[in-house]
């Protein structure tokens, strides 16, 4: 997995703190602003604002996804969950 190292904030949601992101296909893209997240505390999707700031994703936004799209991140977040859980 490509890890890219970001400066330290807080999941909006859990209040985690952040200060990378990683990638599900091994690849060293690193993140940009628009691109969704997986928050490594609670698991939820968010979305890179301006500056790289952290936003919880919107239910509008989410259903503006295709089908495709939306089964994709799903997958991708029970990827995350799955390894999560294996650390525990």
């Amino acid at each position: 997995m490509g890890i890219t190292h970001l400066p330290e904030q807080s999941c909006p949601l859990c209040g985690k703190l952040l200060d990378c992101a990683g990638t599900i296909d091994n690849s060293d893209a690193a993140p940009v602003p628009g691109d969704w997240t997986i928050c490594a505390g609670c698991l939820q999707f968010l979305c890179y604002g301006p500056f790289m700031a952290l936003r919880a994703v919107t239910n509008a936004e989410w259903l503006a996804l295709s089908e495709e799209a939306r089964t994709e991140l799903t997958r991708q977040q029970r990827i995350v969950r799955a390894a999560f859980a294996r650390r525990t």
